[in-house]
């Protein structure tokens, strides 16, 4: 889910002609990528880094690298929300990797975080022992399978995730069901979601994460083990 900004900038060209080499006359295309959203793990100040993949010189069109994330219900997400995006996006070549799109997300059996330690459970032949985090990308050993997300995870995962109730500037956007969140995995949305049909306006798995992007909560644990 590529968040690929695009607008107009510098100088206007006259009709049939290109601007050949004078660089008053050339006409480039800001063309802005984003990371996902990340914080501290504790409060809502949210940063990412956003990239011009034209290089076009200018920042016209740059999209907010900083912004408060919305309060939502880490809950709701974790219970309701995680499970439809962890069933239809958490796959290693969509968005289970840590760069290069502008949506995240870790689980169990595909990404998991680099540079922590997962520690073996009881219920596994090496219990106690440690592993490198990373050892578990795709990993459905019993060290790794059994292990729910780390709390850095979960909270990554949800971080990127309620980043989509932001516009391109960083404030909230008045109708949820703008967010890319829901637009992209559509049937006739597309995007880079082209040709491939997640969920429709209406259905349980959309009404899931529009109602806790509406700010929905679910007040009790589920003790969840995504």
């Amino acid at each position: 889910m590529l968040l690929a900004l695009i607008a107009s900038c510098s100088g206007e060209q006259a009709s049939g002609d290109d601007g050949g080499d004078d660089p008053d006359m050339r006409t480039c295309t800001e063309a802005w990528e984003c990371t996902p959203w990340t914080t501290d793990g504790v409060s809502d100040q949210g940063m990412r880094t956003c990239t011009d993949l034209n290089a076009c010189g200018t920042v016209e069109h740059k999209p907010a690298a900083s912004a408060t994330l919305p309060a939502l219900d880490p809950q709701a997400y974790e219970c309701d929300v995680e499970p439809v995006l962890t069933r239809n996006c958490s796959m290693l070549g969509c968005h289970g990797t840590e760069t290069g799109r502008a949506y995240r997300i870790y689980a169990r059996g595909r990404l998991r975080i680099t540079g922590q330690t997962i520690t073996e459970p009881g219920s596994c032949s090496g219990a106690g022992m440690q592993h490198p985090s990373e050892m578990c990308i795709g990993g459905i050993e019993c060290r790794c399978w059994t292990v729910p997300q780390l709390p850095d995870e979960r909270r990554r995962s949800f971080d990127a995730a309620r980043g989509f109730a932001l516009d391109a500037t960083g404030a909230p956007l008045a109708d949820m069901a703008e967010s890319e969140l829901l637009r992209q995995p559509q049937a006739g949305g597309g995007f880079a979601h082209a040709g491939m049909v997640m969920w429709s306006a209406g259905d349980s798995e959309y009404t899931a994460v529009k109602s806790w992007l509406d700010g929905a909560t679910r007040g009790a644990p589920c003790n969840s083990m995504n």
